[in-house]
């Protein structure tokens, strides 16, 4: 990756090729030399575990890069972990993209332990995973003490009623968020009622609710969709 290193280069955009985990290595060894790199897209790049640690590594070294999307990757659960790791104290890191990237609930509370730490980043996207009860309560125990995030998605992660006190009690607490996705996950009305009650109590700014395809009635929508500061999508 000769070139991210001896240009000026400013966004790669490498998505859908198969550069697996030794092309994932290259770019590693590059972002820890590359100073004008902002925008890295490898999604989809048939990048898996080993690629996922020499990604986070060269970030763990690296000023510039303030948005990164790895969607569409299997880096798998410890994949997750080791690449998590490295972003804690990234200080550039903006919006990052895990869409689909096989974390599960041991990835997830990496996460959540680095979104209590890193104070950069602004947006973040794991949707399309599988990162269980634990994984998603961890996540709302980091947001209640995240002051940097404005939006995160948990989309299609088969969040279930069991997590929706833990997101009640960050969405009450929470600071900073603006928006906040939710859809395609079994919550139901049971976890309606306890997402209310936390919004109900919210100090925080006007936040955006995304909560289609959640299993809710009628009424449990038209609940929440009444409470002031709060703008609900079904």
């Amino acid at each position: 990756m000769m070139g991210m290193t001896q240009s000026n280069l400013i966004t790669l955009h490498i998505s859908g090729n198969k550069i697996g985990d030794e092309g994932a290595e290259a770019i590693g060894m590059a972002l820890k030399e590359t100073k004008t790199l902002t925008a890295l897209n490898i999604a989809n790049c048939s990048i898996l575990l080993a690629g996922a640690k020499a990604i986070g590594m060269g970030l763990a070294e690296n000023t510039s890069i303030t948005n990164l999307n790895c969607s569409k990757n299997m880096f798998s659960g410890q994949g997750v972990v080791l690449f998590a790791k490295c972003l804690t104290s990234h200080t550039a890191l903006h919006t990052l993209l895990l869409q689909e990237v096989g974390m599960d609930g041991n990835g997830a509370k990496e996460i959540a332990a680095m979104l209590t730490q890193n104070t950069q980043l602004r947006n973040i996207d794991i949707s399309g995973n599988e990162i269980s009860v634990d994984g998603t309560t961890a996540i709302a125990a980091a947001l209640q003490h995240n002051t940097a995030l404005t939006y995160i998605s948990l989309k299609g992660n088969r969040i279930e009623k069991s997590a929706c006190n833990a997101l009640a009690s960050a969405l009450t607490t929470n600071s900073t968020l603006t928006e906040i996705d939710l859809s395609n996950n079994f919550l139901g009305d049971g976890g309606a009622i306890l997402l209310r009650e936390g919004l109900e109590k919210r100090t925080g700014p006007a936040i955006s609710v995304h909560l289609s395809n959640t299993m809710m009635s009628y009424q449990q929508r038209v609940s929440i969709s009444q409470i002031p500061n709060v703008q609900v999508a079904f």
